[in-house]
């Protein structure tokens, strides 16, 4: 066996070892290289261990940043509870004046998105985390942090969009979605900024990265409506009516698509409805589905099975939820019906 292959296999013994916890793991290091001392490739051994734990004290330093986050996330909801006031009062130049100075402050703390063992994120709900780990298959572990880095985001590029200040908003954007890139709201309001700058093209490749990770039928009635405008724009009229009436099977209520419909009505003539062949031919032509994008749908029926299977009523109830809501069937309402309900439901239908 060559040095290399044998120091190979002395490391991976070594490392199997590890706890995943610096204050742990270097003390274990230590240890390991006094047993070594007087082995062939104790030299070697020394210097991967000293380089394993050097970077262990990199990542040790950052983790203890990230300690005090539910202190840090106390603090930001008390902040944002201010900032609303002031927008409440239409103070909007106040507000975002306001937040920019406690976001400069928040990204002072260097809180970490990654280190050795886990990649951090601010993802609002379960199904936000799963969904990342199924799209994108981290090789290390995914853990959620209390600070509300999406939220506050969102708020500052609305304020800055108030101003008439449309990079930056989107810069900001950018930055809520390196916290959370599964966040719908955030996607869809960097989709918007580039309407409001007459990008169309730009527009609908965005609304498409949206329309993957919605996973309310508000949210797929939207993307679908986007859709709808991009084929306005581009005089594809037949094909924007047919978008916008298979929106209102995820959205009855939106005033948008009578208005659509009658702008278009104004512009293009009377179009007969296009059939459900035609919006299959249609969706497959420019990159979308007629409903939620099948991998969503994947993750909330395959989810909740699982969740039933383990007699984990509210976690399955969640999914089957989500699944009702994006697949208006008969079938995905049963099936949620089927789920015993939970305390906490029942709860707040007796108040």
């Amino acid at each position: 066996m060559s040095e290399n292959r044998k120091l190979d296999s002395i490391m991976r013994k070594i490392t199997s070892g590890f706890t995943g916890n610096p204050v742990t793991d270097m003390p274990y290091l230590q240890k390991k290289c006094a047993e070594y001392k007087d082995h062939e490739l104790a030299e070697e051994i020394f210097i991967a261990c000293n380089r394993l734990m050097n970077r262990m004290f990199s990542d040790s330093k950052k983790i203890l940043q990230n300690d005090n986050l539910d202190e840090i996330a106390r603090i930001c909801e008390q902040n944002l509870d201010g900032i609303q006031s002031h927008i409440k009062s239409g103070k909007y130049d106040t507000a975002c004046q306001l937040l920019k100075g406690y976001l400069e402050e928040l990204e002072l703390k260097n809180i970490v998105h990654e280190d050795a063992q886990y990649l951090y994120f601010n993802f609002s709900e379960y199904f936000e985390e799963i969904m990342y780990i199924r799209m994108n298959k981290p090789a290390k572990r995914v853990k959620r942090i209390p600070v509300p880095f999406g939220r506050m985001y969102l708020i500052y590029s609305w304020l800055l969009v108030e101003l008439k200040q449309i990079e930056e908003a989107r810069k900001a954007l950018l930055k809520g979605l390196s916290w959370n890139p599964v966040n719908f709201q955030l996607m869809a309001e960097y989709t918007e900024t580039f309407k409001m700058e007459h990008n169309t093209d730009e527009f609908f490749r965005k609304t498409l990265d949206a329309y993957r990770i919605a996973f309310r039928s508000h949210d797929v009635a939207r993307c679908l409506r986007n859709i709808a405008y991009y084929f306005v724009e581009n005089k594809l009229y037949k094909e924007a009516v047919g978008t916008l009436l298979l929106s209102t099977n995820f959205d009855e209520e939106s005033p948008m698509v009578k208005q659509e419909l009658s702008y278009i009505e104004t512009v293009g003539g009377i179009f007969e409805d296009p059939t459900a062949e035609d919006m299959m031919k249609c969706s497959e032509k420019f990159g979308f589905w007629c409903g939620a994008d099948h991998d969503v749908i994947d993750i909330a029926y395959n989810y909740a099975h699982y969740a039933l299977e383990g007699k984990d009523f509210e976690t399955a109830r969640y999914f089957a939820a989500i699944l009702s809501d994006i697949v208006p069937t008969e079938e995905a309402r049963e099936f949620l019906e089927s789920i015993p309900e939970t305390d906490k439901e029942k709860n707040e239908k007796d108040v």
